[in-house]
């Protein structure tokens, strides 16, 4: 407006255009369609359906990098089988750092049981494309991550690994392709994939939708809602969109400044909010 100046912004989230309420088109199978941006809400989910088993108790858990300010204090919740919990904050709330602590990346003060075996709390990264090798097949990540947690013949890893990948959406056609042949959505299935090879009791998800297409996100979050209910894996998922927990978490962390500031059930945080840090976050919602 100042400048005069033309702006075309090109993006995979909708909601950018909404907020800057502009003329909009779609691109889709080579094709360009004038269109309304629309907000996606996550599949439905039954807020009282999982398990009543525990599988992770964190109680006062804190951790602070030497010679800074940055960490987090006196986290506490408890997850169940087959229950998704959603930790939401803006950048630097500690959000990141919690997620190394609850793998035991860092060792934080405070307590987390069970004491699991390696690999039974399994973290799923932001980037695909930095959690793979971008010279090794997928099928042969498969195959290697089935060889040190399953005593298995080299054939019985194969089935393994393809049984693996169905298990997230792929298939036999996608067993010898390299990382940079696949989608960010199939990337990301292969990185759930290998987390699923460990049997896991929990699943840390680090912001593992930001960087995907609308549509692909929300294939992700379904995928990841079925996981709950056929793998009775627990889910902590971390994201600084709220937006997401609306129908896909059944309860919620809001965390400021490395502190939780409030939590409860997810539909009613997201509807009646006590915090202002709550409030700033549902504020940035388009």
């Amino acid at each position: 407006e100042e400048k005069g100046t033309a702006l075309w912004v090109i993006t995979h989230d909708e909601k950018v255009l909404t907020y800057l309420n502009c003329k909009s088109f779609k691109l889709s199978e080579k094709q360009l369609f004038e269109t309304s941006p629309t907000k996606k809400e996550a599949t439905h989910l039954d807020q009282n359906a999982f398990g009543d088993k525990m599988v992770l108790d964190v109680q006062n858990l804190g951790f602070s990098y030497p010679k800074s300010d940055n960490g987090f204090t006196d986290v506490s919740f408890n997850l169940h089988e087959g229950e998704i919990l959603g930790v939401v904050g803006q950048s630097g709330s500690g959000k990141s750092t919690l997620a190394k602590a609850l793998v035991k990346v860092f060792s934080a003060n405070g307590c987390i049981t069970p004491n699991y075996p390696t690999g039974r709390v399994q973290l799923i990264f932001q980037s695909p494309d930095a959690a793979l090798d971008p010279l090794q097949r997928v099928g042969k990540c498969m195959m290697e991550v089935v060889r040190i947690h399953h005593k298995l013949s080299k054939n019985d890893r194969r089935a393994k690994a393809l049984e693996l990948m169905q298990q997230v959406g792929l298939n036999e056609n996608h067993f010898n392709r390299l990382p940079h042949q696949l989608s960010g959505g199939q990337k990301q299935r292969i990185c759930i994939a290998k987390a699923l090879a460990c049997q896991p009791k929990v699943l840390i998800c680090d912001e593992c939708v930001s960087s995907l297409d609308a549509d692909i996100k929300h294939q992700i979050l379904a995928l990841l809602q079925s996981l709950s209910i056929t793998q009775n894996v627990g889910i902590v998922f971390i994201t600084h969109d709220i937006g997401l927990i609306k129908g896909f978490a059944h309860n919620v962390l809001v965390m400021a400044n490395g502190q939780v500031v409030e939590s409860g059930n997810a539909q009613q945080v997201f509807n009646e909010p006590e915090t202002d840090a709550t409030k700033a976050l549902l504020a940035a919602l388009l």
